[in-house]
């Protein structure tokens, strides 16, 4: 299904085209920038996760690699220019690895949550006490991130997080509050408003989720960029994976619970 929505502020408007997904994507999704699909399969056997690569032809997926290793939960599925990177939200297994499947490095977080990647590939997550920490290529463990004064940065209660190649990050908390952190550790209240998930946006600032895309600048204006189909249920959409260019990967659950669609913004939210 291809379409456009008209119902957008500004020049651009959205093209996407809708795909049929063969798991639950809640259990792992992603977009990669060469355009194919990620996806954390479950086995009927012992309910282990295993991600399998698909290519998209027409409407249909054709799977085109399925890598080894086998997970405990549901998955954080982080692709890179060279390979992939995968948290596993049950275990607390971090990884990279390589476009083949080889793994590069590997560590330990006690319960992450809202896994992301920053512009160089480094792994960011919050954990639920409030504390914000990455694993980097150079690192042995993960590293908590400092303020100022060398102290843990506590960040409240967290929902989700954009990192920054600065070494400074965007968060969203459970109130709808946008904080912007300096790689210093201070804090700049950007605005408020209640979303469900924050993705980086090309222009700066930020573009957050809740049935409809609104971008936040820096100062605080919004602006509303693209509202989900009226055929979608927002209530279904469990993933959102953005490329660096900003494609843009939407996945929902079918009401069954079973399987999955995808919509497919190639050029994304900003054109």
């Amino acid at each position: 299904m291809i379409g456009s929505v008209a119902a957008t502020v500004g020049l651009f408007v959205p093209t996407y085209f809708q795909v049929a997904l063969p798991s639950n994507p809640g259990n792992g999704f992603a977009l990669d920038r060469d355009g194919t699909i990620l996806l954390a399969l479950l086995d009927p056997d012992d309910a282990s996760a295993q991600v399998v690569r698909y290519k998209v032809e027409g409407k249909s997926l054709v799977e085109v690699q399925r890598y080894d290793r086998k997970y405990e939960g549901q998955l954080e599925i982080l692709p890179t220019a060279s390979g992939l990177a995968i948290v596993d939200y049950e275990s607390g297994f971090v990884g990279m690895f390589t476009k083949s499947g080889k793994l590069v490095w590997e560590a330990h977080a006690r319960f992450p949550n809202a896994a992301r990647l920053d512009a160089y590939d480094n792994v960011w997550f919050f954990f639920n006490s409030g504390n914000v920490a990455k694993k980097t290529a150079d690192s042995s463990a993960v590293e908590f991130i400092l303020d100022s004064d060398g102290a843990e940065i506590d960040t409240g209660a967290p929902s989700d997080i954009v990192p920054l190649g600065t070494g400074g990050f965007y968060l969203l908390d459970a109130a709808g509050n946008v904080e912007k952190y300096a790689p210093n550790g201070r804090k700049q209240h950007i605005a408020k408003h209640d979303a469900l998930r924050m993705i980086p946006a090309k222009s700066g600032g930020v573009i957050l989720y809740s049935g409809q895309f609104v971008h936040i600048a820096d100062n605080g204006t919004k602006r509303v960029l693209w509202d989900l189909p009226a055929s979608i249920d927002r209530n279904l959409v469990k993933r959102i994976s953005v490329t660096p260019k900003g494609s843009l990967g939407i996945a929902g659950q079918s009401s069954d619970g079973r399987s999955g669609f995808a919509l497919i913004l190639p050029n994304g939210l900003e054109g």
